[in-house]
């Protein structure tokens, strides 16, 4: 029957034959387009894939539609070499090209999606990883191959639309550290990336959603990258990164210890690479930690802290500019430790820190800070060292030494290439610092100061000195208690109602400081001063106003040096106190004034008899 067609068709009319040969070619395009092409993939993109993979790799399905130019796969897995468990899978990968491609000579995709993403990446106890047999080894490089006069022309032109990453989970177990990590709800999205001319001007608005570890993840942005500036922009939202889950990664000699800890960063950043080499980059958003436990390497306590936030107003490293908005520092508690042995710290010459800088190809910057905060601070010691009393045994105390409610800081400057500190005003409010004697006889004052056998520190090169100015310091209600400052007396002084004002301190040769003191002592004393001083050379001007210190009080300090009993006695001191120095001679003192001792009184050692009273 189809040999009797054939003279049939040829006595057709021309018109009829061109009709007839269309719709046999628009036939056979359809079956292979929609039956006969996608069971060929299929078959050879598995055997290539088993082949190259050395795995087990099944494809459901693979779907195409010849007229719309699009294409799918569905679920597709690779798996892992015993056959059993999932490498990677995804349930579709959907593309969808644009017939315009033909025209621009350029592949044009209106739509380019993956759903259902799955990955296991797994790091065995051998520091190999389940993937490492895919990786080539290494070879030796070959000569690139010679420019071609197409590659001369410009760049590969392309355009993708509607890229997107959904409902997609990478699962990373580490059996090294013995650690789980999830990234999961992955949602990735761009909407448009292109550098055909005719698209150049148009912003790609990228989009990053994912939970990692329970912690959800949100990044947000625009891109440029193929206009003349090259310019970026991203938003970066990370709220509740749990610290302490990353520490097994933390070299173990690191010294420091992440207990607890949670981190939010809200940033936005731009960043332009301009076509003339130059570069910038600006961001600026909040970071803060919050509920923050730090302990060194032995677990006794570092830090902890409830809140601490950085509100960055603008940072551009490029271009050696730092503002800060705020800084609040919420209930910290900072502890040091007196280990019972003490730790020989051997001193190093320090690299100037605008050098350091220097060193990495970064301007020195000048850092402005609008205000930081300190709320309900305290500086807490842990002493380890064991008492005079008993050198063996194993024991520890602990106490406040600094209690801050509330202290703040406002319009400091730094700038690092000229060396110069300034801040604006200083304010604090019923502080209090405690001086004590420790079991072992040392004062707690004494963890600040270096080892005796430190060493020597190196010889300062000569440079420049930093610069301080500080315009107003404020610190009221204040209160500095001493603790059993001698041995075997239970002397405790408190210096209280503490009032101090400074104006206009600097470390400028010659520059005058004014500072005003009242406070009171033991209660019942009462000192007031006034003073104008500078720094360099020192020298003061001193207004002294004494009242009524007991002088019984402080009799534990005079009792090595003198044979009574001090029973009683107040001092009072009204007077003008200068003093002078030079390099050149000895520090001269000048006092002029009156001092005055009222209701003296003084006893004998061995029979407590009445000797002195006055």
């Amino acid at each position: 029957m189809a040999i009797n067609m054939i003279p049939r068709i040829k006595r057709l009319p021309r018109w009829q034959k061109a009709s007839l040969a269309v719709g046999l070619g628009i036939l056979l395009y359809t079956i292979v387009g929609f039956l006969i092409l996608p069971t060929v993939v299929r078959m050879v993109a598995v055997s290539q894939l088993r082949e190259h993979l050395q795995r087990n790799v099944q494809i459901e399905a693979i779907r195409m539609n010849p007229y719309t130019l699009t294409a799918s796969i569905r679920n597709m897995v690779v798996f892992e070499p015993d056959g059993e468990n999932r490498m990677a899978a995804f349930r579709e990968l959907f593309v969808n090209l644009q017939s315009i491609s033909l025209f621009k000579w350029a592949p044009v995709v209106k739509e380019l999606r993956l759903d259902g993403l799955y990955g296991s990446l797994v790091l065995h106890k051998d520091q190999r990883w389940n993937f490492s047999d895919l990786i080539p080894e290494p070879q030796e490089p070959e000569a690139p191959p010679p420019s071609s006069e197409a590659t001369e022309d410009g760049p590969f032109r392309f355009s993708l639309n509607n890229v997107q990453l959904t409902g997609s989970e990478i699962h990373f177990q580490d059996n090294v550290r013995g650690k789980t990590h999830h990234v999961t709800d992955i949602d990735i999205a761009l909407p448009f990336l292109s550098n055909l001319p005719a698209q150049i001007d148009i912003f790609v608005n990228p989009h990053f959603v994912a939970t990692v570890n329970g912690t959800p993840f949100n990044l947000l942005g625009q891109v440029k990258p193929f206009a003349g500036s090259r310019e970026t922009e991203l938003t970066i939202d990370l709220r509740g990164i749990d610290l302490a889950a990353y520490m097994p990664y933390v070299p173990p000699d690191a010294g420091v210890r992440v207990r607890s800890g949670l981190l939010d960063v809200k940033l936005g950043m731009t960043y332009e690479a301009f076509q003339d080499g130059s570069q910038a980059f600006r961001a600026a958003g909040t970071i803060a930690l919050r509920d923050l436990d730090l302990t060194d390497g032995d677990d006794h306590p570092l830090v902890r802290l409830d809140q601490l936030k950085i509100d960055i107003g603008v940072l551009e490293p490029l271009a050696g500019i730092v503002r800060i908005q705020e800084i609040l520092l919420q209930r910290p508690s900072f502890t040091i430790t007196r280990l019972p042995t003490e730790r020989v710290v051997r001193t190093s010459e320090a690299l100037p820190l605008r050098e350091v800088f220097r060193n990495i190809n970064l301007p020195p910057p000048i850092v402005k800070v609008a205000k930081a905060t300190i709320v309900e601070g305290q500086l807490r010691m842990l002493d380890l060292k064991p008492s005079i009393e008993s050198p063996s045994s194993e024991s520890s105390t602990d106490h406040t030494m600094v209690d801050i409610p509330s202290f703040s800081v406002e319009n400091t400057q730094v700038d690092i290439d000229q060396q110069v500190v300034g801040i604006g005003a200083v304010t604090g409010h019923a502080g209090v610092v405690e001086i004590r004697r420790l079991a072992d006889g040392k004062l707690n004052l004494d963890i600040f100061l270096p080892p005796s056998d430190a060493g020597d520190p190196p010889p300062a090169k000569p440079g420049d000195p930093w610069q301080i100015d500080v315009q107003r310091v404020n610190l009221s209600d204040y209160a500095v208690n001493g603790v059993n400052l001698i041995p075997g007396d239970p002397l405790t002084v408190t210096v209280d109602e503490i009032d101090l004002n400074i104006s206009d301190f600097s470390t400028t040769p010659a520059k005058k400081t004014t500072i005003a003191l009242d406070c009171r002592i033991n209660e019942a004393g009462r000192l007031e001063t006034r003073t104008v001083m500078t720094v360099a050379p020192l020298a003061a001007e001193v207004q002294l106003g004494l009242e009524k210190l007991d002088l019984a009080h402080f009799y534990p300090f005079l009792k090595p040096y003198i044979g009574v009993v001090l029973a009683d006695g107040d001092l009072s001191i009204n007077g003008d106190l200068s003093l002078a120095t030079s390099a050149a001679t000895l520090p001269n003192v000048i006092y002029k004034g009156s001092a005055a001792i009222t209701d003296f009184r003084t006893l004998d050692r061995l029979r407590a008899l009445s000797l002195i009273h006055i």
